[in-house]
């Protein structure tokens, strides 16, 4: 029984790997194919536009409310189970084992998460909840979201080598997280813009909405 479904495991594995090969390559196919059309000049105004143009802040607010969502939804499932704290030990004990190919990863499960492994539990469970919300809200977004990128790395790192789709998953969010990080329109309707419009500040537009100064790149003429 556990032979068949071990390999079983193995073909659903192997046909998420075959599938994100497939898709991957058809993505970069269409980006190529897509570049060709356009000059130098009209890229730059298209990547402009796609960050700086109102109407397209939509689809970057409702990226931001999905991730938002993921991680409040993980958080208060792991919050409202009961088994989740006392079994995180063991969790954590699978994740360290020599099975993980990460040996600095070992180090750090076995002296010092399984120190306090409920802490742990507590940390992941009440930030993923936190994390959720202030996606969701659009309250200090920013520092949120490194925050979700910091256990999005944790968790590649805990559980990637496990499957295709663990190793894919943090991958994906991490990078959708770092692209809503830079853009301004990601927090159109947000906690932080009203607070900054609210105060005029420059520095606390800054500080809440746009660390990287892109609006100023993308107004330059």
């Amino acid at each position: 029984m556990c032979a068949h479904v071990m390999c079983l495991t193995s073909h659903i594995c192997a046909l998420e790997r075959t599938i994100l090969y497939f898709l991957n390559t058809f993505i970069l196919v269409k980006i190529a194919r897509f570049s060709h059309k356009f000059k130098v000049k009209k890229k730059m105004d298209f990547i402009k536009n796609a960050w700086n143009v109102s109407s397209n802040n939509i689809w970057l607010i409702v990226l931001r409310l999905t991730l938002g969502l993921e991680w409040f939804m993980a958080g208060l499932h792991k919050l409202m189970d009961p088994g989740y704290i006392s079994g995180i030990g063991g969790t954590l004990g699978f994740f360290g084992s020599a099975g993980n190919p990460n040996l600095w990863y070992q180090n750090l499960t076995v002296n010092v998460f399984l120190n306090n492994p409920e802490v742990y539990g507590w940390l992941i469970s009440v930030g993923e909840l936190l994390v959720g919300l202030a996606f969701i809200f659009g309250v200090l977004f920013n520092f949120a979201a490194v925050a979700g990128v910091f256990m999005n790395l944790l968790f590649y790192f805990a559980a990637g080598w496990l499957s295709a789709s663990t190793h894919s998953i943090n991958w994906i969010m991490t990078i959708l997280t770092l692209a809503l990080i830079v853009s301004t329109g990601s927090k159109a309707l947000s906690g932080d813009l009203f607070i900054a419009q609210k105060f005029n500040k420059p520095w606390l537009y800054r500080l809440l909405v746009d660390w990287f100064n892109v609006d100023k790149w993308l107004n330059k003429k």
